[in-house]
């Protein structure tokens, strides 16, 4: 129903589906900790529903996936930007006067995740997790190193990549310094694409001491691009988390076999929550 539902205006709306009684209610604001492709289907899903939204995101990258659903629901969607912790999700839920959230965080954001979850407690709102789907990568599975976390990663891609060999980091800057802690001869052997923004990119002026050794770009990236990147750097691996298809793994994993060299993944945390629009659509339906 929700797939019908979001698909276009020429779907059976939710009033069709559950009646008028169902709209009838005070609608609920809804607080999404948002800025992933998953959060945009979210937020799009509570929208169709006829449910406020303030969304807010971490990045201006992840602000500006909400452009086209902002110039569409300008009434009842509002946008916000910046990190924030414990006490300043606190002050936004009881100024806003937020009635339930949902975390549609990445899968490895632990600590927004967790400020989240304890703000939510201290306000006494619900708190839901909107999850990323799991992918399956057994096409790959001979050339795929599982491992727990960035240190680890670090200490397999050293191992696989040999004394010598060149490491194509994609996990991000907050690990950038465990990679420089751990990798023998990382100022040589070490190169990470990042986020093109201005704190990603302050974050590898401090680690690296070579400018060339990093690259600033935003997703998405395609199988040739990655090639290209392995091939520029001269990549004996490449390390990169389990962010599933909307983070791009596949298109890794098909490079790295292209050029014929291993991937070390980093497992995603484990967790319970909404896995669908479907499911999300079935919460809003109940707490109607």
């Amino acid at each position: 129903v929700l797939q019908k539902v979001m698909a276009g205006s020429s779907e059976i709306s939710y009033v069709e589906k559950y009646g008028e009684r169902a709209m009838s209610k005070k609608r609920k604001l809804w607080l999404v900790a948002a800025g992933t492709t998953e959060s945009v289907e979210a937020v799009r899903a509570l929208l169709k529903a006829g449910c406020p939204v303030l969304a807010s995101s971490a990045t201006s990258l992840g602000r500006h996936m909400f452009e086209t659903l902002e110039r569409d629901h300008k009434d009842c969607l509002e946008l916000l930007e910046g990190r924030k912790d414990r006490e300043e999700w606190i002050w936004l839920m009881r100024e806003k006067r937020v009635d339930r959230v949902l975390d549609a965080t990445h899968p490895f954001a632990v600590d927004a995740t967790r400020e989240l979850k304890a703000a939510c407690h201290a306000c006494q709102i619900p708190y839901f997790r909107y999850l990323r789907k799991t992918q399956d990568y057994d096409v790959y599975k001979d050339r795929i190193c599982w491992v727990k976390d960035a240190r680890e990663a670090a200490k397999a891609a050293a191992r696989l990549a040999g004394p010598t060999g060149h490491i194509f980091l994609t996990t991000g800057v907050r690990t950038l310094a465990v990679y420089r802690d751990h990798i023998p001869d990382f100022q040589k052997r070490c190169y990470a694409r990042i986020l093109d923004t201005e704190s990603s990119k302050a974050v590898c002026r401090e680690i690296f001491q070579e400018a060339d050794h990093w690259i600033a770009q935003n997703p998405p990236f395609d199988a040739d691009q990655n090639e290209e990147s392995l091939r520029r750097t001269q990549a004996a691996v490449i390390v990169s988390k389990d962010s599933a298809q909307s983070g791009g793994v596949t298109e890794k994993l098909e490079a790295a076999r292209r050029m014929d060299i291993p991937a070390v993944l980093i497992k995603r945390p484990a967790e319970e929550g909404i896995d669908s629009p479907e499911m999300l659509w079935k919460v809003i339906m109940e707490d109607r």
